[in-house]
């Protein structure tokens, strides 16, 4: 039907209702909105039902909204419709509102509706097809959040820090505009600004939670093909009732003062390169006793790093003779008497009473910096030593026992 044809029959239906009542003017109106209906005309037809109240909804009516694309007016009218005593087992209604609520997420909802669907009309073959893919996804659903509260249990095994972060993650999300209905799309980079932390750390963190089951990873992308997560949504309430592990406050401190920017400005990067240039023999011993250095150093663990700053310097120092063919160490006692001692059997001392003599030796000139050194490591390696010295191990010892191992490391690693 052309747009004259329509509104001339249209014109007629409401001359009919406003001679002879609604009934009447309903059974005038059925042939036009079949026709229109036949033709797929859904437009029109909307058109002409919003424009009199005296057209009840119906099926033709709401599969039209549907068609267009008004999915809200579409399920609307079918509810109505089923709360209708001679509709309540119209299988089609029932199909449609149906596959409405599980593109809206409503799965339960649309589930329920097939097999009502289905158990008056076991043999459609469109219902049994609904019924057999929302009975799968009611059972993936079903599996998920199973498997999101049993993820719960690991909970109690989460140190105060981790909690925090979740807590600060689950804060942060809420704030977004593209969080909805518990999932949200999150690129790679933005996991750091969401947990408060830095990107090596949040990677770990976010690996983690997928695997405990805090977070689910969904095969589904945004318009931006950014990957799209679903948060637990039993784990902030659980989270807020947790009592976790206290763990030294320092540990987790220290833990976020590790990071690239903190590694950078103490030269660590190129002074792991540095160590590559050392023979096979001391280069894994050396990596292997530096990185426990900057880890304890960044972590603020002040005796670990004078203890292991010494260790590394009789390293050095041991790496550094030997590499000038010196088997063993000869100086003078304060006795004024010889000592001559295998290379890898000198102590710190030794060391230092060694280079103390080689007067044309470049390590002479920097004996006594290196002494003070030897002097706090020597006091605070021996708990007895500590109680007798009365002394304070404070920030700054750690300080110059770790700047003279970078300074050492420069001079002595060509």
């Amino acid at each position: 039907m052309n747009k004259q044809q329509i509104k001339s029959a249209f014109e007629a239906v409401n001359h009919v209702y406003n001679k002879a009542g609604f009934d009447n003017a309903y059974k005038a109106w059925k042939p036009l909105m079949s026709n229109l209906f036949k033709n797929q005309q859904y437009r029109d037809l909307i058109e002409l039902y919003e424009k009199a109240d005296f057209i009840p909804p119906d099926f033709e009516t709401a599969y039209s909204y549907q068609q267009t694309g008004n999915i809200s007016a579409a399920a609307d009218i079918y509810e109505i419709l089923l709360s209708s005593p001679s509709l309540k087992n119209n299988t089609a209604i029932l199909n449609n509102l149906s596959n409405i609520k599980k593109n809206n997420g409503e799965i339960e909802a649309a589930f329920k509706l097939i097999k009502r669907a289905r158990r008056i009309d076991p043999n459609d073959k469109i219902i049994n097809i609904n019924y057999e893919v929302l009975s799968q996804i009611a059972t993936d659903n079903k599996n998920k959040k199973d498997s999101f509260r049993s993820s719960l249990e690991n909970l109690s095994r989460e140190t105060e820090w981790a909690i925090s972060k979740l807590l600060k993650f689950i804060d942060n999300v809420k704030k977004e505009s593209s969080y909805v209905n518990g999932t949200i799309a999150i690129p790679q980079w933005k996991f750091k600004v969401l947990m408060s932390t830095d990107d090596s750390k949040a990677t770990s963190l976010k690996d983690q939670w997928i695997q405990k089951g805090y977070i689910l990873a969904t095969s589904n992308r945004d318009s931006n093909r950014t990957n799209i997560y679903e948060i637990n949504p039993y784990l902030e309430a659980a989270l807020n009732k947790i009592k976790p592990i206290k763990i030294n406050q320092q540990w987790f401190d220290g833990f976020e003062n590790i990071n690239q920017e903190t590694l950078t400005a103490i030269d660590y990067f190129n002074l792991l390169t540095l160590i590559q240039k050392v023979n096979k023999k001391y280069q894994s011993l050396m990596q292997r006793d530096f990185n426990e250095l900057v880890f304890n150093y960044l972590t603020k663990n002040k005796k670990a790093t004078i203890i292991l700053a010494g260790s590394f310097i009789e390293l050095l120092f041991t790496y550094h003779c030997e590499k000038k063919k010196v088997k063993n160490i000869e100086y003078t006692t304060a006795k004024n008497k010889k000592t001559k001692i295998k290379l890898y059997n000198c102590k710190m001392h030794d060391f230092l009473d060694y280079f103390k003599e080689q007067t044309t030796h470049p390590m002479s000139k920097t004996i006594q910096p290196i002494g003070n050194i030897a002097r706090i490591y020597r006091n605070f390696i021996h708990p007895g030593n500590e109680f007798s010295s009365k002394e304070m191990l404070d920030d700054s010892k750690m300080e110059i026992c770790f700047h003279s191992v970078v300074q050492l490391m420069k001079s002595l690693i060509k």
